[in-house]
């Protein structure tokens, strides 16, 4: 279970964003590093719920390999430009079936992790992600710097991103 007694070590931010016509990413602003994931051509045309869209991106980054040992027994904070998205993860719950199925698999690696997530809420011109989510790699570099790019399998543990079209 997560501890919620301040012994949690140095904190950890990172942003995540989405579009639904180009894909999602994130970026772990301390560290310089990213991932952004171009949406197949069948899940971009039916991407309904911005804020599910929004949601892939935060899941993926607590099964990124490097960034997992990271958060490690961490207190995280997501910056997201979706208020539907940071209440949905603030609260940890969803009535939509297609939320909670990617909130599951989140929930537990928050748990196996230990970590208390936090999301907060940033306008759409604050967000770092941003040029990242649309494919805008050298507007996004020119923004931030030069960061290490991750190529990362998609985790057997996730729904798989035909689920967004639901």
């Amino acid at each position: 279970m997560v501890k919620d007694d301040g012994s949690q070590g140095e904190s950890f931010n990172f942003w995540a964003d989405a579009s639904t016509s180009w894909g999602c990413a994130a970026f772990l602003g301390s560290r310089l590093e990213c991932f952004a994931i171009k949406w197949p051509h069948q899940v971009a045309v039916h991407v309904k719920l911005t804020c599910l869209a929004e949601l892939v991106p935060v899941v993926y980054s607590f099964f990124v390999p490097l960034w997992a040992g990271h958060f490690y027994d961490r207190k995280v904070t997501v910056f997201c430009d979706n208020m539907a998205t940071v209440r949905i993860l603030n609260k940890m719950s969803s009535r939509v079936p297609a939320i909670s199925e990617w909130l599951r698999p989140l929930a537990l690696r928050l748990m196996h992790l230990n970590v208390k997530l936090r999301a907060v809420y940033v306008e759409t011109k604050a967000q770092l992600a941003d040029p990242l989510s649309r494919g805008n790699f050298n507007e996004f570099f020119s923004q931030v710097g030069c960061p290490v790019i991750q190529r990362i399998p998609i985790p057997s543990e996730l729904p798989t991103l035909q689920s967004l079209k639901k």
